[in-house]
């Protein structure tokens, strides 16, 4: 609790709610919990069972297995199967030399009516934080084992080793349905949180507070709603009144958003590209940043003419320069500020066009000081590319409104912008664009209050 500077009374009257709620927490990993309040049902395409081959492992390893498998059988996670079906198992040695069992569900997955049920999106759940001063996270040990599998569904989970044969009475990793299911099932657990004062996704929770005390009641509502539906969470994994903590890849604290130092020196690491794979792959954890990197898409632009397909690999000036330019900017991202929507100040938008592409910065003004919220870019196709120069800039403006509407809606704003002509949109002839503006501006007088344009002289 050091990290958090508490005082003696306050850590006290945590240890007294952990010890109250002491039924909710793993003694140790094979201690997982196991809810009452819902089933994972799989509902098939068509019910035709499939027998997977079985694949081999060295008889060192198929010791560990067996011996993994016999005590999930212990724990009440695996049962002995006579089922029909059988997928493959997939056993990975992790680095800290533990085995973790997979299953390749690939072809149940594909027999398999696909749940709807909607994740949170990951930036409407980092950017809910701004007032909050206390964090706290809390992992469920072995999160979807608390989901018992539904009797009948129970044999499709079915796999083999070379001895033995198992199937799942809880609901195993691997499956398409699982996700949904779980976050179903905590949607219903915290029923009722705003997410001013809790956030889940999946088996991920980060419980929020402006205040000691009315961090310490969520935590304890929480808690309650945990006990109440018979789900365990993994005390090693979970982190109290902190000032900041790491959640679903970012640091989050009262000053805002930060990417997760561990996997940005994952980046700074990351070796030249061979392989068109591997440009995607690296593209993959830029994009997951990218609301950080100022410029981003005409940056990656040279890798991102890689990654074709059916392409062969051919290595440039231009891709070394971006590959170089991206991690450099990744080892200091910026520092993004939570939008305020009680403040007074508006929500400003700079935009900036150019020949290949259009950037612009979502920030406002914070205690005084500009803060930026969010960085966006995108690059001009030959189209864009021969507009006039009012015109592209009219097109970077719309791009940029439409792309940050989720932030912008019902909200008003200001665009600054140092094209002069944009300042008289009404006046200016664009011959083709006329409509493309009557339709941004109905659109936003229907969805958003009135947006007011501001030029900015080019020397800023």
């Amino acid at each position: 609790m050091s990290e958090a500077n508490l005082t003696k009374e306050e850590n006290k009257r945590i240890e007294i709610l952990l010890n109250k709620y002491a039924k909710c927490i793993s003694l140790n990993d094979n201690d997982v919990g196991k809810t009452s309040t819902i089933k994972h049902n799989i509902e098939l395409v068509r019910d035709v069972a499939i027998k997977q081959p079985i694949r081999r492992v060295n008889g060192e390893l198929a010791e560990r297995i067996e011996k993994t498998l016999e005590q999930d059988h212990k724990d009440g996670i695996i049962r002995p199967s006579n089922s029909p079906w059988s997928s493959c198992i997939v056993p990975i040695v992790k680095k800290c030399g533990g085995l973790r069992l997979a299953v390749d569900y690939r072809i149940l997955n594909s027999l398999t009516v696909k749940d709807s049920f909607p994740l949170p999106n990951l930036n409407d759940a980092v950017y809910n934080l701004h007032g909050s001063k206390y964090f706290s996270t809390l992992d469920l040990t072995r999160g979807y084992y608390n989901v018992p599998m539904d009797e009948q569904s129970i044999p499709l989970t079915a796999f083999s080793t070379s001895r033995s044969h198992w199937e799942f009475v809880r609901m195993p990793f691997g499956l398409c349905n699982a996700g949904a299911t779980f976050q179903r099932l905590m949607n219903m657990v915290l029923r009722g949180f705003s997410w001013s004062e809790c956030i889940c996704y999946i088996d991920d929770a980060l419980i929020l507070g402006s205040t000691f005390e009315e961090h310490y009641n969520n935590l304890h509502d929480v808690l309650t709603c945990l006990s109440q539906h018979g789900l365990k969470i993994k005390p090693q994994k979970c982190f109290l009144f902190r000032k900041a903590v790491k959640f679903l890849g970012y640091e989050v604290s009262q000053n805002g958003i930060m990417p997760d130092r561990k996997n940005i020196e994952g980046i700074t690491g990351f070796p030249k590209p061979t392989t068109v794979k591997n440009v995607r792959s690296f593209l993959g954890i830029v994009n997951f940043y990218r609301l950080h990197i100022p410029n981003c898409s005409i940056i990656q632009k040279p890798l991102s003419a890689l990654t074709g397909k059916n392409k062969v690999l051919v290595w440039n000036d231009d891709a070394e320069k971006a590959f170089i330019k991206l991690k450099q900017l990744l080892v200091s991202p910026q520092l993004l500020a939570y939008p305020d929507y009680n403040s007074i100040e508006p929500l400003e938008i700079h935009v900036d066009s150019s020949l290949t592409g259009a950037g612009a910065v979502l920030s406002q003004k914070q205690l005084g000081v500009v803060r930026p919220i969010a960085f966006i870019s995108t690059s001009w196709g030959v189209t864009e590319q021969n507009y006039a120069s009012t015109a592209r800039e009219l097109a970077g403006l719309r791009w940029a409104v439409k792309k940050l509407a989720p932030f912008l809606r019902g909200r008003e704003f200001i665009v600054h912008t140092d094209n002069q002509p944009l300042i008289f949109l009404s006046n200016t002839k664009l011959s083709g664009f006329q409509a493309t503006l009557t339709l941004l501006q109905m659109h936003y007088h229907a969805c958003m209050k009135l947006f007011q344009i501001v030029l900015v002289p080019k020397s800023l």
